[in-house]
């Protein structure tokens, strides 16, 4: 006997605790239940905002749920939630609170009343924060205030403080996350470390005086011909306020939409579209996962520094393989770098390059001869006239859409 299910217990309509569950047998025909990764789902009921006094007369919606990572459940736990509007009822001091919420992003609040959307506050009895995890946060408000905030530049936060109304910096930038075309619009981030556990909680607006990051791209030319070359990649990027940055760059390929994709195993990756076909053969060690990185990215994962080596190839194939020492071969008829750095609030900048090739050498075709030797193939026997006719080798060039980003990186396919 053998099995892996969900275990589900529910404390109320509002409280439900999940978990993992393997069964097995016991030697002595019995049963062992073990549970594992448990979580807590705690969904309390919406407020009647009508009843609550102060805040943006466009919040007419408000909700929260959690789902929470748990270490312990002792007995008699129990949890009392409290929500408003008016930041004041929650908060002393709300005003110079929130300043330093803000400051810490190097952000401003502005008037609260207009853009603190709502805050809930969660009141533990018997249970402590050290007793849960990470916290899965979901906010919902009118899609009004929202859109009126956005309209206005801000960005859209979740602030946490703890249970004596102290604030817990930084603010989470929860602006990509929500769900801007349904009403209400739904928030949500992922809390851990101090930010986790359950406590209080707003859903605000702040303008930010982030800097954005400064993302950059090129190809540094090592040996190059009109038709190939050897470059190494730059992709970097800093930041004006010196925040660490998640950097991911990528060679653009062509979509996996549409294509029939045949996977293989093998040592080392190699990528080869066959677009007038209509496949990609992908291989690799995990070619899954490089498909998967592909389909996320939108293009093949590459690190600054690294050595490509490119040949342009006229047509629509795109042919990628990764060697033994690291470098990268690209077969295609144009080749693109793409660089997106993120810093900590969710700001973002790309940039974008393509490597540069001389011209093909001026070349005289075989049958241009001069036949009276006077410097000019036209046998007039003046030579006061110069006339070539150039070839002139051409290049095609074909862009590919760009996809957004992912994080695999090539040395966990190679190395």
């Amino acid at each position: 006997m053998g099995g892996l299910t969900t275990a589900i217990v529910e404390f109320s309509a509002f409280l439900t605790l999940e978990a993992d569950a393997s069964i097995s047998g016991t030697d002595e025909g019995g049963i062992n239940l073990n549970l594992s990764n448990p979580h807590l789902l705690f969904t309390p009921p919406d407020p009647n905002v009508a009843l609550l006094i102060g805040g943006a007369p466009t919040v007419t919606v408000i909700g929260a749920s959690f789902n929470l990572e748990i270490v312990d459940l002792p007995d008699g736990a129990a949890l009392n939630v409290t929500f408003a509007k008016d930041p004041s009822v929650l908060l002393s001091d709300p005003g110079t609170k929130f300043l330093l919420m803000a400051d810490s992003v190097d952000a401003e609040i502005g008037s609260l009343d207009t853009n603190v959307a709502f805050g809930i506050n969660v009141v533990k009895t018997g249970i402590g924060n050290e007793d849960l995890g990470d916290n899965l946060i979901r906010l919902e408000v009118s899609k009004a205030w929202f859109d009126a905030r956005i309209g206005e530049g801000k960005r859209i936060l979740i602030a946490k403080f703890d249970d004596a109304g102290n604030p817990v910096p930084p603010p989470q930038d929860v602006t990509g996350s929500c769900t801007s075309a349904t009403d209400p619009v739904v928030c949500s981030a992922t809390l851990s470390g101090p930010l986790a556990g359950l406590s209080m909680f707003f859903l605000a607006a702040m303008s930010l005086e982030n800097a954005p990051p400064i993302a950059v791209a090129g190809f540094t030319p090592l040996t190059v011909t009109p038709e190939e070359g050897i470059f190494s990649i730059a992709a970097t990027a800093t930041d004006p306020d010196e925040d660490p940055l998640v950097i991911d760059s990528y060679l653009v390929t062509p979509s996996l939409i549409g294509l029939e994709i045949e996977l293989s195993v093998q040592p080392l990756i190699s990528v080869s579209f066959e677009i007038d076909a209509g496949n990609v053969e992908i291989k690799g060690p995990d070619p899954e996962l490089v498909s998967a990185s592909l389909r996320e990215l939108g293009g093949f994962a590459v690190e600054d520094a690294q050595i490509v080596e490119i040949e342009i190839e006229v047509g629509s194939n795109v042919t990628l393989a990764l060697r033994m020492d690291g470098s990268l071969k690209v077969e295609a008829a144009a080749v693109t770098l793409k660089v997106v750095a993120t810093d900590p609030l969710g700001q973002s900048s790309t940039a974008i390059a393509n490597p540069t090739f001389p011209p093909a050498p001026l070349a005289l075709p075989e049958d241009n001869q001069d036949e009276n030797q006077d410097g000019d193939d036209i046998d007039t026997g003046q030579g006061v006239v110069e006339t070539f006719r150039i070839g002139i080798l051409k290049r095609g060039y074909e862009s590919f859409p760009a996809r957004r980003r992912a994080s695999l990186r090539p040395t966990a396919w190679w190395k």
